[in-house]
């Protein structure tokens, strides 16, 4: 329908715990998920083949794969970033976020890790910067030069007044998105 844009046209599950994504570009993809269930203790539900084969797209919608009777959703933008990184000709383009989960490590830590191996500045990137807690002193007290994250959550006072956390407004991205969907164009190139 003219105005509505789904980031997936169908999602079908496939034997050994793969899931073949196709996007509303048209482009196709098939995402082993077995890394992603020793990675996630959150998605140990799907370990069954017959729990795994549950998934779905909510028709008219497309945001998410779901596993209705499961209670278990994961976004297309995940699922989208998982494909690039399997499909990542080494292991040093696989996305940073993959390995600090690979190796159970906060930001921080990984930082002061990238650091131990003989990086000269770390940057870090968060999209929804919840920073609770000691977060905030952490990052202060961390080897990260900057932190970079989007307006989708206030900032505390403390995180305003932290000088290597830096804001950034998210309005333009969601501008274009609300534009390409209403025009039915691809959200995908969005986040390439």
């Amino acid at each position: 329908r003219k105005g509505v844009a789904n980031i997936f046209m169908i999602s079908e599950p496939l034997a050994g715990h793969r899931l073949r994504l196709t996007f509303i570009d048209g482009s196709s993809y098939t995402l082993d998920f077995r890394p992603l269930l020793d990675a996630s203790p959150g998605l140990a539900p799907l370990r069954g083949a017959a729990a795994f084969a549950g998934a779905t797209v909510i028709p008219g919608e497309g945001w998410a794969v779901v596993w209705p009777d499961l209670d278990i959703q994961i976004g297309a933008d995940t699922l989208w970033l998982d494909v690039q990184a399997q499909q990542a000709p080494d292991e040093n383009t696989r996305t940073f976020v993959q390995w600090r989960s690979r190796h159970g490590l906060s930001l921080t830590q990984a930082a002061a890790a990238i650091k131990e191996k003989g990086a000269t500045k770390v940057y870090a990137y968060a999209t929804h910067a919840v920073l609770s807690g000691p977060a905030v002193d952490r990052i202060a007290r961390s080897p990260i030069e900057s932190v970079v994250v989007t307006d989708s959550i206030p900032l505390s006072p403390e995180a305003q007044a932290c000088p290597k956390i830096q804001q950034v407004s998210s309005a333009r991205l969601l501008a274009e998105a609300i534009r390409r969907i209403q025009s039915s164009d691809s959200l995908s190139s969005l986040f390439v």
